[in-house]
């Protein structure tokens, strides 16, 4: 770990199993528990954990984190994602400790579990280690898809050159950078020409006249069905969509103090909709 961001650049996560396990009364005590929600004992569940101010806030104020602000995402953006996940027959657990708003969602099979009273940190874990794999905004807790070796979606990710690479049999897609000025999104030449691909706080963006953008409904949804088919049905994005694959990473700023061999795959359907990031 460096001084700023969690690192794995010899890609010893994906060369190793985990090591941390459950003991029997423990394992007991989590099955009761996806029981008590309904689920049965071949039901599988995804972990989604968005972002906002309410954790920082709780724990250190209103202003401490504000800085962080670029990072915060709107749950209900997940709304059409979670309900093709439900779709298929899985389970969604809304992560959080503590959250500023509930899920706006009609689904019997997405469980507000961290609005509705049933969180505890143990819960936190097992779910964690035990979930098909994790949607996540890139926040804390979605360390836990590294510890126990899970697939991932990452969503909305920014800055640019700290997001994760070697997490294998995961999916990413970036937040939209938009400059105020020229009225256009910006591209991943212009993210380093302004040297914002490293930019860790909310005013290094606003004084360059840059807002963030959150990803779409459909992006995400989109991301989240391609992880389903990886993970699944076993379809292989990479070989599909490698001519794109390959010119985004060439355009990546790689650092080999944050980076290991590349893992992780850009959404094909992110990339090919928003081609305006390669030029």
């Amino acid at each position: 770990t460096s001084s700023t961001y969690a690192t794995d650049v010899n890609n010893l996560l994906d060369k190793t199993k985990g090591h941390l396990q459950f003991t029997t009364c423990e394992e007991q005590e989590g099955k009761r528990f996806l029981k008590s929600v309904g689920l049965k004992d071949h039901d599988k569940f995804v972990c989604l954990i968005v972002r906002d101010s309410a954790y920082h806030e709780n724990l250190y104020g209103k202003k401490m984190f504000d800085y962080h602000s670029y990072r915060n995402c709107d749950v209900n953006n997940f709304v059409k994602a979670c309900n093709f996940l439900t779709s298929k027959g899985l389970y969604i657990f809304r992560m959080g400790k503590y959250v500023n708003s509930r899920f706006n969602i009609d689904n019997d099979k997405v469980i507000d579990y961290a609005s509705n009273g049933m969180r505890n940190d143990f819960l936190d874990i097992y779910l964690g280690s035990k979930c098909l794999f994790w949607i996540s905004t890139n926040t804390g807790i979605d360390g836990l898809s590294q510890i126990f070796r899970i697939p991932a979606l990452f969503v909305n990710q920014v800055p640019l050159a700290t997001t994760r690479t070697t997490h294998s049999n995961s999916i990413l897609i970036l937040k939209h950078l938009y400059d105020k000025s020229k009225k256009k999104k910006i591209n991943i030449k212009e993210i380093i020409k302004k040297k914002l691909e490293f930019s860790l706080r909310t005013e290094e963006f606003e004084k360059k006249n840059i807002v963030t953008l959150e990803n779409t409904q459909d992006e995400i949804c989109d991301a989240a069905e391609e992880l389903y088919e990886m993970i699944c049905e076993k379809k292989d994005f990479l070989k599909k969509n490698e001519n794109l694959q390959k010119e985004f990473w060439k355009l990546f700023p790689y650092n080999k103090n944050l980076h290991g061999e590349i893992k992780t795959i850009i959404s094909p359907s992110f990339l090919k909709n928003n081609l305006y990031l390669l030029e």
